[in-house]
């Protein structure tokens, strides 16, 4: 054989043998949103009137702590926690927000529930904004509420899905005092609930991965796994199952405190996505999730001067409650700079009060490189 000869053929076997490593890495397993799940045991709502202050809350978590939340009338919120390591680990991690500031206040928390659902709440928290001591007490017993409530216009930045299991509002001996002295009360915004879950689409600010290392999976992608830097905190990605009867595989996101898990089809023309959850850290056997009416498509192959636009429906839902949340979600998608970009929005329909909270995304990514920038509401 001659030498040319030669030449192609290791040519055209090397490609052959570095397809499958090479396909694996440039295949990118984000999916450019976070998402947050968050079980409460308990938590007291009252709204108040204040030259500054919107509400005032506080709840236990099923990891034993205590949290105070102060919404301010600006939109930010300041959250006050009672484990110092946890505020630190906040501060470093929680980068989807600038509205929310988080700070460490001793506190003293105390209920009782009768056997007939009625509720005696004490509250103590000594912040720098100054002593708060709250009382809550019943103006009847605990009802099934079993669905999401309406977030006013606290942390406009996210989209949540307040779900509530059994609540009941406050009499008149509810109260709230700063540094002694009495709060006024919105007698119409003061509860209490059971069963208090979150779930959060957050809009991130800025999220900029790259890629550090790399260890492709077998032939069926089990076993692949990509650690990124993201803000000098290392992020990995894995997969663990083999595909579904869909073809999509189980993607796990760690890192950043987050758990999520993403439903994964990678194609040679990109990747589709068609779920996406997280569940708490503590383990209450409850999840977050986002679901899609179709796949999300993100491309990796586009033509200069290509725009690739869809529009399906998403709904969300925490565990068994239902899908409590339903509404639209636009992309498009195009080649610039040698990246491929992609505009994601979500837009929220359902309850009627989260229509006002549309979130909108801008993804670049190439081969080791993956960035989200949030861009302003139009």
């Amino acid at each position: 054989m001659k030498r040319s000869a030669w030449m192609l053929l290791f040519l055209i076997l090397f490609v052959a043998a570095q397809g499958t490593g090479v396909c694996q890495q440039v295949f990118n397993p984000q999916v450019p949103f976070n998402i947050l799940y968050a079980g409460g045991v308990e938590h007291t709502f009252i709204r108040i009137e204040h030259p500054q202050w919107d509400a005032v809350e506080f709840q236990t978590t099923a990891s034993g702590g205590v949290q105070l939340l102060i919404s301010l009338l600006n939109g930010n919120q300041l959250h006050y926690l009672d484990q110092e390591q946890l505020v630190q680990m906040r501060r470093k991690f929680d980068t989807s927000s600038k509205s929310r500031d988080y700070r460490y206040a001793p506190m003293k928390y105390h209920s009782k529930i009768e056997k007939d659902g009625t509720v005696g709440v004490s509250f103590f928290a000594e912040t720098d904004m100054g002593k708060i001591e709250a009382s809550f007490s019943s103006a009847g017993s605990l009802k099934e509420m079993n669905d999401v409530t309406d977030p006013f216009n606290h942390a406009m930045e996210v989209i949540p899905v307040l779900y509530l299991e059994k609540t009941v509002a406050g009499n008149e001996r509810t109260g709230v005092l700063l540094d002694g002295k009495p709060l006024k009360i919105r007698r119409d915004y003061v509860s209490f609930v059971q069963g208090a879950n979150f779930g959060i689409i957050f809009r991130a600010e800025q999220r900029k991965e790259k890629l550090l290392e790399f260890k492709p999976g077998g032939k069926n992608w089990v076993g692949a796994r990509w650690v990124y830097d993201v803000a000098g905190n290392r992020v990995t990605y894995s997969i663990e199952k083999e595909k579904d009867s869909e073809g999509f595989f189980e993607v796990k996101r760690l890192g950043n405190m987050i758990v999520q898990k993403a439903w994964v089809h990678p194609a040679e023309k990109g990747r589709q996505v068609k779920r996406v959850s997280t569940y708490s850290l503590v383990h209450d056997n409850k999840e977050f999730v986002i679901e899609f009416e179709r796949p999300l498509f993100f491309p990796a192959i586009l033509l200069e001067n290509q725009i690739l636009r869809s529009e399906l429906g998403f709904r969300a839902k925490i565990s068994d409650s239902g899908w409590a949340v339903t509404g639209r979600v636009k992309m498009a998608s195009w080649k610039e700079d040698h990246r491929i970009h992609t505009e994601m929005e979500f837009l929220p329909s359902f309850p009627e009060f989260l229509a006002k909270r549309p979130i909108y995304y801008e993804v670049s990514e190439s081969k080791d490189c993956y960035q989200v920038t949030t861009k302003e509401v139009r």
